[in-house]
């Protein structure tokens, strides 16, 4: 519950506590080792102690990375445990504690085991994974916003979707930052074109011109505004491809959609002398809804005109309707006569 807390502005927080407690790993841990003799405390409140000590290291271990961290969490406190029993047994029995511990027996044991994870650990590092050390004569430097002029704020959209999808939101959601950079408005400085579902609307689709020197200014695009404020109706931005799809000489953009149509924004650069973006979506002939956050263009029958495939993550539309419905995460169907199943939520 406390790494739901935690984490509750990159996952509704029942989503994790709940999938936390269906977990493989859960069951694992509660249902074997806790109850193992060999491996588990022998009282209940030692138990309990022992219990809440691997959450917490399991919650550190999370601020650092996202998996196997319980599994982490279980070994790193055993082996402190271990270590901590032979330290305990060597200050109280003091000379007897060698004699007691260390037979022969063991002795073999601990010399071969050693010398097993010293070979391990060099075939790892020299054949598997070998260290490559190189030298690159160029270095990355991070450019704070104020400077570069490129920015964003996180949204509330995870809660605006269908009440019955809120606890998969995360995963039903096209999440991540997608880019897209081209020369739009053909001054030989590349721009950017940034979308995010799960921003603010104002910054979900962004178009930055490039003024040089890592300076970019945001331009705004009147043909999505609606889009950006009204995912309900319009579904989410979920990639972006700058294209000369008509042969114009200007850089056209493509939007595919997540529960929304497909959109394709026609640069009017070289008919009004502006670089401004038009929506030719219906005109251009695929206005078809989709559940997409990938697309490409490709000259596929070699007639000197670009085509487009457009990539569906999942179905676009709901299975076993009488009728064409489209999969909508903000408005799902409401159960009813004549649906496939109309005792439970369309999803």
């Amino acid at each position: 519950m406390l790494r739901a807390y935690v984490t509750r502005y990159h996952l509704p927080p029942e989503v994790l506590f709940l999938s936390s407690l269906s977990a493989p790993s859960f069951y694992l841990f509660t249902f074997y080792m806790m109850t193992d003799p060999k491996t588990s405390l022998a009282k209940p409140r030692q138990q309990v102690l022992w219990a809440l000590a691997i959450v917490l290291v399991d919650l550190w271990f999370h601020t650092r990375q996202s998996l196997y961290t319980l599994f982490y969490a279980l070994f790193t406190l055993s082996s402190g445990r271990f270590f901590w029993l032979h330290a305990r047994a060597l200050l109280r029995q003091r000379s007897s504690y060698f004699r007691n511990t260390f037979t022969v027996a063991v002795a073999v044991r601990v010399v071969f085991f050693l010398a097993l994870g010293a070979g391990g650990y060099f075939a790892y590092a020299q054949f598997i994974h070998p260290r490559i050390t190189l030298h690159p004569d160029f270095h990355f430097q991070a450019i704070s916003p104020a400077e570069s002029g490129i920015d964003s704020q996180l949204g509330n959209v995870l809660n605006e979707v269908d009440p019955r999808v809120q606890h998969i939101a995360k995963w039903v959601l096209s999440v991540g930052d997608a880019i897209a950079v081209g020369d739009y408005d053909n001054d030989g400085l590349l721009d950017i074109f940034l979308t995010n579902p799960m921003k603010r609307p104002e910054d979900r689709n962004a178009l930055y011109r490039n003024l040089g020197n890592c300076h970019f200014q945001r331009v705004e695009i009147p043909a999505l505004r609606e889009i950006s404020f009204h995912p309900e109706k319009y579904g989410l931005v979920g990639g972006a491809l700058f294209v000369d799809y008509d042969n114009s000489g200007a850089q056209s953009l493509l939007l595919t959609m997540a529960y929304g149509k497909t959109r394709l924004l026609k640069n009017m650069l070289p008919v009004t002398g502006k670089p401004e973006f038009v929506d030719v979506t219906e005109a251009s002939g695929i206005d078809e809804h989709t559940v997409s956050i990938a697309a490409t263009f490709f000259d596929y029958d070699r007639d000197g005109r670009l085509d487009l495939f457009v990539a569906n993550s999942i179905a676009p539309y709901l299975p076993d309707y009488p009728t064409p419905t489209p999969l909508n995460i903000f408005h799902l169907p409401q159960p009813g006569k004549g649906d496939p199943d109309s005792s439970r939520s369309p999803v």
